[in-house]
């Protein structure tokens, strides 16, 4: 039974991780096209917490096809431009090598003065893109969308922040505290049915950890990237890329800290 549910949690754990590998960019998105598959566009809040005192800073994002290039995105808010930014469009040739989905990022400057003190930053986002549309086996044709993106932002007092902050970063630490539970069960599971009996039972058990490591370690590193890693980045508007690294190797270090505490309690091989 333990070893089912371990393999059966690794081959979920696998397909969330895969998902995520190609489309968490889209699916953690802060606003985005309705669609995640295809073409589309985006957007990602870089500052979470607006009060109104800097301009507000946006990465857009263009994807789709085999390149994708963003001409530009311009906020409009009744009818007046508060941002802008341009991209390098497409900037390929007749021959692209490669495989995946295209994208270009840009930053764009959202300037909140225009706003006349409203309680929240309601503008339309237009993103005009180019994307390399596969239509053969090695060839390909350019296509020029645009989309409209309508973005709704709260603005938040100088006092408020800090309780956002705490209500965010626990619901990171409510992630690890269960990640460090279930890591703990399977481990604690797999040692207790060695102890349990002879070396039957310590190679059912050697196996069902191995299955435990090789089977859910890698992809729940790749998930605690997403939710873990990222959003305590964003949380504190830490930029930097060693950062999230950080985070994520904290993330990762779980199940190996589970297994050294369970191996000292029990005594087991494993």
């Amino acid at each position: 039974m333990l070893k089912f549910f371990v393999i059966l949690s690794g081959l979920a754990s696998f397909l969330i991780a895969l998902a995520l590998l190609s489309l968490g960019t889209s699916l953690f998105a802060d606003f985005r096209t309705e669609n995640i598959m295809g073409p589309g566009v985006d957007v990602i809040l870089l500052d979470k917490y607006p009060t109104g005192t800097e301009p507000i800073r946006m990465e857009v994002i263009a994807r789709g096809g085999k390149k994708a290039g963003l001409n530009y995105a311009m906020a409009f808010y009744n009818g007046e431009i508060v941002g802008t930014s341009e991209g390098d469009g497409m900037d390929w040739g007749d021959m692209i090598s490669g495989k995946g989905r295209g994208d270009e990022q840009v930053i764009i400057y959202v300037d909140p003065k225009k706003f006349n003190d409203a309680n929240s930053y309601k503008f339309e986002l237009e993103v005009n893109y180019v994307w390399a549309k596969s239509s053969g086996a090695a060839s390909f044709s350019n296509a020029t969308e645009t989309s409209i993106i309508s973005i709704d932002i709260p603005k938040y007092e100088e006092g408020e922040v800090t309780s956002a902050k705490l209500a965010d970063l626990s619901i990171s630490i409510g992630f690890l505290a269960l990640h460090f539970i279930f890591w703990y069960v399977l481990i604690y599971s797999a040692a207790l049915r060695e102890k349990k009996g002879g070396a039957v039972d310590a190679a059912n058990a050697d196996e069902v950890t191995s299955y435990a490591l090789f089977g859910n370690y890698m992809a729940l590193c790749i998930i605690g990237y997403w939710i873990f890693a990222l959003p305590i980045a964003k949380t504190f508007n830490i930029d930097s890329s060693l950062f999230t690294i950080f985070n994520t190797i904290v993330w990762c270090a779980i199940p190996i800290l589970v297994y050294v505490i369970v191996k000292k309690r029990t005594g087991a091989i494993l």
